[in-house]
């Protein structure tokens, strides 16, 4: 089809022509359209027609939710002329109760409903929701998306940060805001590490979650703190049969091979299930058009080999109506290593180039250039213990609890260099860290004023952070250190539904940090003191230079639903962030120094979008938004008035660093989505997402020489223009950090499935991205030079086809990165070159 020059420039083109993304799952949850038509049924004739707006608003969500799902063949019966009389209203409200009934019991994903949380802050959010996205167990099969990762990187508006250097994770980002701030629930409980906030997505395996739900840039004001750019809730499976159970076995690419069963029973008051995964990796892939050195001899990923095993649990009681107590059991075991850099660094003089590896003839000085890249995971556990809860307080009004407690052993190993042996282990720098997490929450709901829906929240977390040295500290010292902070959470909402068609939320949360104490791990694990903590020359008041903030979040949205069921939403929120544990206290391993002084971020967000069904069985949805984040945290270089505070804490001055409250950051874009069931063996989904984000110059006391700034980055260093032969050294200051990176400016996805006879089905997916950056420098001849690099412009081509055997049994196979792309997301480590996966599941 033709396509105007604009939207070729902006990637939609080809994501639409190649009809390759995701057919995103509705946000609705059936469970609670039964949960209100049940209360609707409990009055009499007269009070159910006085409840008609709330009728007619969840008639219009299923209705688009059928619109949305042509190929489940559910029908609606007619509306009656308005207003609907006593009778009328009863039957609508039977009429309802039939469909929602046969959408559940059709829905083969099986949310753990206690699980749900109201991730957006809109009275209902319908398929391409105004201020959220899902992809469900179906979707997440059908691309076998294996882990959490895979199955967020094609949602609109979502990326994924590749930390391969240092960490080997994959992070979730949401319109350019970071893992810390767009929390990670599980089933409604954080599951963020308590001292860094870090997790693996990749670590996340796909086989146990119903659905994905994604808030951006929103999120509702009674799910916690720290959201102040979206939240991220996973919603595991719970039984519905009597017996039930699912297996599945695979082997892809890599030498790798997943296994998995799920086992489940429920009854008239009792439900129990129980679920093992196991994955393993020996290498990634790599692209057949790598040009292999001496850094990366061979197309195996070196160090990439990593292994998860996973325990779930769970047993509830559902005494009466919607009332149920149910008690969960996680754990978590992984392993695995971190990549070396693999010597195609773009910049000639960097010592990770292949020229420069190539002159010295062994890659060890690109690899001591990168600081301690000798290293890999010990381990990384999680142990969890959680307990929901779902109270009825007469016919109107809920009280729904969860009480948790999380345990996050993990240590990095440390090398002096290759092979990785005993010999080789480097002690020093070696840490176990034992960190934990326990609190609750509870939420109010009520409908006793009539048109809304009334809810309050109570939430609280104590973190504690332990770290264990393995070389002994002499018996007279402490000998661990202990960080221990505690966050609560106050939130109030109320859903106000003013007529059928509008809809209008407002809330606030007020938030609160209260650390308790600090250990200087420089000063022997006692507490800092002056000049570090000029309040405190007692080493042993630990509870010295710990924060004590508060931060509130007032938010309102409201949304109009036209008589073509058309949506026009709009919202605006303030949310905020707490710098976590290791932003403060972290010394950086030798490169960076603490700074206990950090401010809270702020963030206002707004955004506004129109959704509408066409002809054709086609959705689409055009979302724009916008973020102004004040006190941005941003890793600088320390002045030298600070590094005196901490004398020997940084082994070089000129590469020592700390976080501070140093910038101003705008986020601001447009996101297409399109939706299409044009036939009935056929879908197409695409959606394309434009992210401009802007760092401010750098605004921070010190970070001056003689009254005038060194750069604008205060590094002293300058620029780098150009790659490869092209490079060109200049006099021009560094101003990289005013640079996004780790995000696309632009991405664009789509996806076609044809559902074949004998429940066949192929499928083919399309991804594109471009204007990705990272950072890069050397040094050369005293001076060091800066550049923002591009990384690749690329396009990736999955297919894959599934194959019905016997009755729940089926075969799928496919290839993933069809055409063997070799392309950077991440300085000088390629991804996954042409891929494939064979596997074999069976449900019953």
């Amino acid at each position: 089809m033709p396509c105007p020059r604009r939207l070729l420039s902006f990637g939609l083109c080809a994501a639409m022509v190649a009809a390759a993304g995701m057919a995103f799952a509705q946000s609705d949850h059936p469970q609670t359209w039964e949960q209100d038509i049940a209360y609707l049924q409990q009055l009499a004739p007269s009070q159910a027609a006085a409840q008609q707006s709330t009728i007619l608003q969840i008639r219009s969500e299923v209705e688009r939710w059928i619109a949305a799902h042509p190929g489940r063949k559910i029908q609606l019966a007619p509306l009656p002329p308005l207003p609907l009389t006593a009778e009328q209203a009863v039957i609508q409200v039977d009429e309802l109760d039939r469909v929602i009934a046969e959408i559940i019991k059709r829905d083969p994903n099986h949310p753990f409903h206690l699980g749900t949380v109201q991730v957006n802050v809109t009275a209902s959010v319908s398929h391409l929701s105004p201020l959220s996205d899902s992809i469900d167990q179906i979707e997440m099969a059908k691309q076998n998306e294996v882990n959490a990762a895979q199955a967020m990187e094609n949602l609109p508006g979502v990326s994924v940060t590749h930390s391969y250097s240092g960490r080997n994770q994959e992070q979730i980002s949401i319109h350019g805001f970071g893992y810390l701030q767009v929390p990670l629930y599980v089933d409604g409980v954080l599951m963020n590490d308590p001292y860094d906030g870090t997790l693996d997505f990749r670590q996340i395996p796909t086989t146990d979650i119903a659905e994905i739900q994604v808030a951006k840039g929103f999120s509702s004001a009674l799910m916690g703190p720290n959201a102040v750019g979206g939240a991220i809730n996973i919603v595991t499976k719970a039984p519905q049969k009597k017996y039930e159970g699912e297996l599945l076995a695979e082997g892809y690419s890599g030498d790798g091979f997943l296994s998995s069963i799920r086992l489940g029973t429920r009854w008239n008051h009792f439900f129990a299930q129980g679920s093992m995964d196991w994955m393993q990796d020996n290498y990634i892939p790599l692209s057949g058009n790598f040009v292999t050195n001496l850094a990366q001899m061979n197309d195996e990923l070196n160090h990439t080999n990593a292994h998860n095993a996973t325990y779930n649990g769970r047993v509830g009681w559902t005494p009466r109506g919607q009332d149920e107590y149910v008690f969960s059991y996680m754990s978590q075991k992984a392993n695995g290593g971190i990549p070396l850099l693999t010597g195609n660094d773009p910049l000639p003089n960097n010592p990770c180039s292949a020229a420069s590896i190539a002159s010295a003839g062994s890659p060890t000085t690109c690899y001591t250039s990168a600081g301690s890249p000798y290293r890999s995971w010990s381990f990384w556990d999680k142990v969890s213990y959680h307990f929901h809860s779902n109270t009825g307080l007469g016919t109107k009004s809920s009280l729904k609890t969860r009480v948790f407690y999380d345990q996050y052993p993990n240590k990095m190993n440390f090398y002096t260099g290759l092979p990785y042996t005993p010999a080789t282990l480097n002690l020093s720098y070696t840490s176990l860290y034992d960190d934990h997490s326990d609190g609750f929450s509870t939420e109010f709901d009520t409908k006793l004023v009539k048109r809304n829906v009334i809810s309050g929240s109570f939430y609280f977390k104590d973190d504690t952070h332990k770290e264990v040295p393995m070389v002994a500290p002499a018996s007279t010292l402490p000998q661990y250190g202990l960080t221990r902070q505690q966050i609560a959470s106050i939130g109030l909402q109320d859903v106000i539904t003013i007529t059928s068609r509008l809809a209008v939320t407002g809330g606030i949360s007020l938030d609160h940090i209260d650390g308790l104490q600090a250990a200087d791990s420089k000063n022997s694990f006692y507490a800092f003191v002056s000049p570090a903590c000029p309040s405190n020359t007692d080493k042993t008041k630990l509870s010295a230079c710990t924060p004590h903030q508060w931060a509130y979040n007032p938010q309102i949205s409201a949304t109009y639903t036209f008589r073509d069921s058309s949506r026009l939403f709009v919202g605006f929120t303030e949310k905020s962030r707490f710098p976590v544990m290791k932003d403060m206290f972290s010394y950086g391993m030798h490169t960076g120094i603490p700074n206990p002084n950090l401010k809270t971020e702020r963030s206002r967000n707004w955004e506004i979008g129109y959704s509408r069904i066409f002809p054709g069985n086609t959705v689409a949805q055009v979302e724009f938004f916008r973020s102004d984040l004040r006190n941005a945290i941003e890793k600088i270089p320390a002045p030298a008035s600070w590094q005196s505070e901490y004398p020997g804490a940084c082994t070089s001055a000129t590469k020592c660093s700390v976080n501070a409250n140093a910038s101003h950051e705008t986020h601001q874009g447009v996101e297409l989505t399109v939706h299409s069931a044009p036939v009935q063996k056929l879908t197409f989904d695409a959606n394309y997402t434009y992210v401009n984000k802007e760092i401010d110059g750098f605004n921070f006391p010190g970070l001056t020489s003689s009254g005038t700034a060194v750069s604008p980055c205060y590094t002293g260093g300058n620029l780098v223009v150009g790659t490869g032969i092209n490079a060109v050294e200049t006099t021009i200051p560094d101003n990289t950090c005013l640079t996004a990176t780790d995000l696309p400016k632009h991405k664009a996805v789509g996806m076609a499935t044809l559902h074949l006879p004998y429940q066949a089905m192929l499928n083919s997916t399309l991804r594109y991205e471009s204007g990705n950056k990272a950072v890069d420098s050397y040094k050369h001849s005293g001076t060091y030079y800066y550049e923002a690099v591009p990384m690749s412009h690329f396009a990736t081509w999955d297919v894959g086809g599934t194959a019905h055997l016997y009755k729940g049994a089926t075969l799928q196979a496919g290839v993933k990165n069809l055409l063997d792309r070799n392309y950077y997301q991440t300085l000088d480590i390629p991804e996954e070159g042409r891929n494939w996966f064979v596997n074999m599941r069976y449900k019953f």
